[in-house]
């Protein structure tokens, strides 16, 4: 596979600005002249992923994670190198060389093979919904007003008896193993049989666009109403969300995400023209779903349906994104209906209006537990006033939990004195999400680590620095350090300056990549070259080797008896003592 070249890897860089690379995936927040955003690689809830744009790269300061705009996407969407390269070029509408424009395959071959099986199923599928052996599905579908655009947008599709799925994918190339492994066929004592035989297939995708499953519906009331893909090795439900790789783009323009729970529910709304809707293919929302969701907006809306089991769920999954630190509202559904059966019977109009008419997460959480208490019967009052106690003290915003509060009081005719008998009692020991969003400061650095990054920050930004260093010391005690150091003055040989976005491209290792956007990110060692600062840093760093030195030779020395070598010794710490004091009188010259 041919190397990519310099030149074209610094042109094409030039031209994708980090701002709008991260932007394309997650919302930026601006303070002051800074870029920020909440980081996609640990639990973030606070944005703490500063976007440099004078510099083009980006630096988490909680996990240490850093870059350009290469590193960002392929750490990202958990691809190659070349793979990220290819991508950014298709972002900014850059042409790269024909050899690099190929489409590379997958690090793993079998996981390939897998991706390419439901590729060829949907396409099988969706071809099969216009044959005339689909003429049932496609009349289901049309009954629910489902029609041709979004039957095309969706890849809709219909899986035909007689095991015909899994013959046209064999005769396509794929073996029965893969086919299992995909979920798509499954072998019983009938033989080879089709996992969604007599179904509609909705596709499902991962965050990249790929399919990776399907959730299919019977057309028979004998069988099971949906059945979704089995976990697989490209396959996790919780890992997954409905939609997302077609609104991910929605929801961040709107700053919000609509949540429903099944398919059609996405489908009913993007009829009505509101497209920032996943699904989460059921009644949970998983952690890796969370994290999904806040890499593209910072406000949920939820919407599941208005019977028991949807307020329940409603109530679980806002939970969870509360104390995630979402941004929370309810779309009010006093219907007993899903979204799906107001388009249905109503139109579209009416459930884009239904859209809109929202609720606060405080006021959902006090009508969904009125409605199983009687306020006149003192022990269910007492256990509601406990129970929405508890829950306040999980709401962040210090405003709303007062207004819950007073509300609360009016409800129940007690003093908020009287109510906070019953609050949870509180202990010194923050908790988890406390302990989440307090400031992480940098641990303090003894003498010879800040002298080191004070070499480092000098040497990244000009030539002069890296020849100083070369020629009065050429070496540095810490290991990474000194590795930076080194690959600094090689870059040297052939370039006359740094540009750390084209830097970052020669760093092979993860860590030299961390350790060059933590440094340049702090203008204490990140500055023009200064002769003085960097001649008192390079003095410090020899008396601290001296004295490494000093002390080895103190202990080598205790363990003889030899008086020869006892000799040698005190002689060679002489002259390293001398050369202390030399490097002190030197320093006071200066």
């Amino acid at each position: 596979m041919p190397e990519i070249r310099e030149e074209e890897l610094n042109s094409l860089r030039s031209q994708a600005d980090i701002a709008e690379v991260v932007g394309h995936y997650l919302p930026l927040v601006k303070k002051g002249k800074a870029l920020s955003a909440v980081c996609p690689f640990h639990d973030d809830h606070d944005p703490s992923l500063n976007i440099n744009t004078d510099r083009q790269i980006y630096k988490c300061f909680v996990c240490g994670a850093g870059g350009n705009v290469f590193t960002f996407v392929r750490d990202y969407e958990k691809i190659s190198f070349r793979e990220a390269v290819i991508k950014v070029a298709d972002m900014v509408g850059f042409k790269l060389s024909a050899e690099l424009s190929i489409e590379t395959q997958s690090v793993d071959p079998a996981i390939q093979r897998l991706y390419s099986c439901l590729k060829d199923g949907v396409q099988f599928t969706h071809y099969n919904l216009n044959t005339i052996n689909a003429s049932d599905a496609k009349s289901y579908l049309k009954n629910r007003g489902i029609n041709d655009a979004i039957i095309d947008k969706f890849e809709l599709g219909y899986n035909p008896d007689n095991d015909e799925l899994t013959k046209f994918l064999k005769a396509k190339g794929h073996s029965t193993e893969d086919l299992v492994k995909s979920n798509l066929t499954r072998i019983n004592e009938f033989g080879e049989k089709d996992v969604f035989a007599g179904r509609i297939t909705f596709p499902i995708h991962d965050p990249q666009g790929r399919p990776v499953g399907f959730s299919a519906r019977a057309l028979q009331k004998d069988l099971a109403k949906y059945v979704n893909t089995a976990e697989t090795p490209i396959y996790s439900k919780g890992r997954l969300l409905y939609n997302y790789h077609r609104a991910k783009t929605a929801c961040r323009q709107a700053g919000e995400t609509l949540l429903v729970e099944g398919v059609t529910d996405v489908l009913a709304f993007d009829k009505a023209g509101v497209y920032n809707v996943l699904a989460t293919l059921g009644t949970a929302c998983t952690k890796d779903q969370i994290r999904l969701i806040r890499q593209i907006s910072e406000k949920v809306v939820l919407c599941y349906d208005g019977d028991t089991a949807g307020q329940s769920a409603t109530y679980k999954i806002g939970t969870g994104l509360l104390e995630a630190g979402f941004k929370l509202e309810v779309i009010s559904n006093d219907t007993g209906l899903d979204p799906d059966e107001i388009c249905q019977k109503h139109g579209a109009e009416t459930l884009a209006a239904f859209s809109r008419k929202r609720v606060s997460w405080l006021d959902f959480l006090i009508e969904y537990r009125l409605k199983s208490v009687d306020l006149n019967n003192y022990s269910q009052k007492k256990e509601f006033v406990r129970v929405m106690m508890n829950e306040i003290a999980k709401v962040n915003d210090r405003f709303d939990r007062e207004m819950l509060v007073q509300r609360l009081s009016t409800l129940t005719k007690l003093t908020a004195e009287q109510m906070g008998l019953l609050a949870p009692r509180t202990t010194t020991t923050p908790s988890e999400s406390q302990l989440r969003k307090s400031p992480v400061l940098a641990p303090r650095l003894s003498k010879l680590e800040w002298a080191e990054k004070e070499i480092l920050g000098q040497m990244l930004t000009g030539r002069l620095a890296a020849l100083q260093f070369r020629d009065e010391l050429g070496f540095l005690p810490d290991r990474l350090n000194n590795a930076l150091a080194m690959t600094i003055l090689d870059y040297y040989r052939n370039h006359s300056e740094i540009l750390l976005a084209d830097f970052i491209n020669t760093l092979g290792d993860g860590a030299l990549v961390s350790l060059v956007t933590e440094i340049s990110n702090n203008e204490i060692y990140y500055k023009e070259y200064n002769q003085r600062a960097l001649r008192d840093a390079l003095t410090h760093c020899k008396a601290s080797m001296l004295d490494h030195q000093i002390d080895q030779l103190k202990t080598e020395a205790k363990k003889t008896d030899d008086l020869v070598k006892r000799q040698s010794y005190a002689k060679q710490l002489e002259d390293l003592r001398n050369e202390k004091l030399r490097l002190k009188e030197q320093k006071k010259e200066d």
